[in-house]
């Protein structure tokens, strides 16, 4: 009961952290990503996506993540190497639990998937 408590607390929390960075938006990537005539999914979107993705003692870091690296807009590219919302590298194109395109990429379960997969073999600091 207290874990739940826990794990429950901490979403709420990632919740209203999301909440108060929407105001951010729209997303302003003009520094170094080129968005696909975006609009970013909500903070709603992104807590329920990160719950069906990743273990609970990573979801806040994962919505962080995605948040900075591409204000949760799932069709950015940063104009080098990296896509979606995760910013997954194409070097990652058809790893284990990665999409095989660029287009797959732009699906935010696939970068998700795949932001999973680098984070199992790299870690947080990938």
């Amino acid at each position: 009961k207290k874990m739940k408590a826990v794990f429950a607390i901490a979403l709420v929390v990632a919740f209203v952290q999301c909440a108060l960075a929407t105001n951010a938006l729209p997303v302003d990537n003009s520094d170094h990503n080129t968005t696909l005539g975006c609009s970013p999914i909500s903070c709603g979107q992104m807590v329920d996506l990160v719950k069906r993705h990743f273990p609970a003692q990573y979801q806040n870091d994962m919505i962080c993540i995605a948040h900075y690296e591409s204000s949760w807009c799932p069709v950015v590219y940063n104009g080098i190497c990296c896509y979606g919302l995760w910013q997954i590298n194409r070097n990652h194109l058809g790893d284990r639990g990665c999409p095989s395109t660029v287009d797959g990429l732009y699906n935010a379960d696939a970068n998700a998937q795949c932001a999973l997969a680098v984070l199992n073999s790299q870690g947080l600091n990938a």
